[in-house]
């Protein structure tokens, strides 16, 4: 993960007050003990996040701001059996603000004891910005028991 850029800030509220703000991340002190605070993290093009905050004993929070990858994997899992073997299914988010002419995920497959049992692979053409693929990778080896995503690539 890259470091957010100059317009990544992160706000912190009190009771839907503003303390004070951070560009790129830093350190929030001095702050009153007890009440939970809500951290917003916001930057252009991306996702604007909210967080609530307990502090601890030292009255200070310390807030490390990050980019999400420009391809995200959000969610994997499988698929029942279709009669032709299961599937290895989840999404894959742009983050970007261009297009993706080509996007793959490979798929390392695992037998019972943790070996490598295969692979598999799905692919997509023209994932646009900010676009969700739901990609869906065939399995047909019968002694596959677990499966991870090697890598996410694309051009």
């Amino acid at each position: 993960m890259r470091s957010l850029s100059s317009d990544a800030k992160a706000t912190l509220y009190l009771e839907e007050q503003y303390v004070a703000e951070r560009s790129g991340g830093g350190t929030f002190e001095n702050l009153k003990l007890g009440p939970q605070y809500v951290l917003k993290v916001a930057a252009a093009k991306h996702e604007t996040k909210k967080v609530n905050v307990t502090l601890p004993r030292s009255g200070a929070v310390y807030v490390s701001l990050t980019e999400l990858p420009d391809l995200e994997v959000l969610s994997i899992a499988p698929e029942s059996n279709d009669g032709f073997g299961w599937w290895a299914t989840g999404k894959i988010r742009n983050n970007t603000d261009r297009t993706y002419s080509y996007v793959q995920v490979q798929i390392g497959l695992e037998d019972a004891q943790g070996n490598l049992a295969g692979s598999t692979m799905d692919n997509v053409n023209n994932l646009r910005p900010g676009q969700i693929w739901s990609f869906r990778a065939l399995v047909t080896d019968d002694n596959v028991e677990t499966w991870r995503i090697e890598d996410v690539t694309g051009f």
